[in-house]
């Protein structure tokens, strides 16, 4: 697996992710000046030169539409474990990570979101293939994201044409479903969003 193949933040940048491993993959490695590379102890050069190991732990986390290694250092890590034993585990585990800070002062934020096994298994759906072959998986799919924004699936689908029906006019059944669950994916989102910021909490009846 490449470099192209790892999550990374920019300074100042969040994403979400959805974690899919149920353990992490532990990791002994050493910094080479531009990167980090594994030990290859008992024979390791970078031992032998006395060049420090550093522990890392490495999981697959969904993020901006993909599969990622999220691969992050044991402070990191430690952060991710707490609140995984909060949740109940790590697979499906919904966090905000924000990056801050360069080089020796890079800080990471986590913060829970919850968790979306339900999200993290369809995700599959997403793939043409996938739907292909089990086109009722992928159907009921649709129908479970739009009953929870209150809508038929027929509803779901006249709306989503209505938008962006156009570009799909002359594609084929399957990729006109993988849009459509994409599109309905993200408006669960919005709405999930909307919702939590018009939560209004009176912290002075609350706290005494």
């Amino acid at each position: 697996m490449g470099l192209d193949d790892w999550l990374r933040w920019e300074a100042g940048e969040k994403k979400e992710v959805l974690i899919q491993s149920d353990e992490p993959v532990k990791k002994l490695v050493h910094w080479d000046g531009e990167m980090y590379v594994e030990c290859e102890k008992p024979d390791c050069p970078w031992c032998d030169d006395r060049v420090k190991r550093w522990t890392r732990y490495a999981v697959e986390a969904l993020a901006e539409d993909d599969v990622w290694t999220w691969e992050m250092a044991k402070m990191v890590y430690g952060q991710v474990k707490d609140i995984a034993e909060e949740y109940g585990g790590l697979r499906g585990l919904h966090l905000k990570v924000k990056r801050t800070g360069e080089g020796r002062k890079t800080r990471y934020t986590i913060i829970p979101l919850g968790v979306a096994t339900t999200i993290v298994e369809d995700k599959t759906m997403w793939d043409p293939g996938a739907i292909a072959r089990d086109p009722e998986g992928a159907i009921a799919f649709v129908q479970e994201l739009a009953a929870s924004l209150k809508m038929t699936g027929k509803e779901a689908k006249d709306r989503f044409l209505v938008v962006k029906g156009e570009e799909y006019a002359d594609k084929d059944g399957v990729s006109t479903l993988v849009a459509l669950i994409k599109w309905l994916d993200l408006q669960c989102e919005q709405a999930r969003r909307e919702a939590e910021e018009n939560v209004e909490i009176d912290l002075d009846s609350l706290l005494t």
